[in-house]
């Protein structure tokens, strides 16, 4: 038994050439519309992430992040830098460094520059919960992580809306914690 006829190969004819107009349909679009390669796929997600992710994301309670953590015991550029790690979560700048230095040796508190970084715009611009931001405190402030029941009770006083952020950060100052941190500093 023959296996069934093949079909014939197509008889390569000279194509036609288009009209002139639809040539350009035929050229490739230019180099920013054109799909990636497959060399370039697997780099396309990197140069295409949205600007959202930028600003770093919530941090789980759970993560210890060491880095982040506040220096409330460090020489003066520790503990600016530890206040932009552990507040604004990010490294210092030139410029905003100098100036935090420049106020410390004005005399002006650390306790004064606690206060000023939680509410400066680039903080108060971040929309962090109440959550985030007892968390961000007692890393400033204390240099840990929160107790789960500080976390409540921090917690609880803001969503009864009659305790300010501030509060918070005050409480934390004059708690026995921080005044027995600073009196191991010196």
């Amino acid at each position: 038994a023959a296996n069934p006829p093949a079909e014939p190969a197509p008889v390569k004819k000279t194509p036609k050439q288009p009209p002139a107009p639809k040539q350009p349909k035929e050229t490739p679009p230019p180099a920013e519309t054109q799909p990636p390669s497959s060399t370039e796929t697997a780099q396309a997600p990197v140069a295409t992430e949205p600007p959202a992710e930028a600003p770093k994301p919530a941090i789980p309670e759970a993560v210890n992040l060491e880095n982040a953590f506040g220096k409330p015991c460090g020489n003066n550029e520790q503990f600016v830098t530890g206040l932009y790690q552990s507040v604004l979560e990010r490294q210092p700048d030139q410029g905003g460094m100098a100036m935090w230095l420049g106020k410390m040796g004005s005399n002006t508190t650390r306790e004064d520059i606690y206060r000023q970084f939680f509410s400066s715009q680039e903080y108060v611009a971040r929309n962090k919960s109440d959550r985030q931001f007892v968390r961000d405190a007692y890393q400033a402030v204390l240099g840990r992580e929160p107790d789960e029941a500080g976390m409540q009770l921090m917690l609880a006083k803001l969503q009864e809306k009659k305790t300010k952020r501030v509060d918070v950060i005050n409480g934390l100052l004059s708690s026995a914690e921080y005044q027995g941190i600073m009196a191991h500093c010196k």
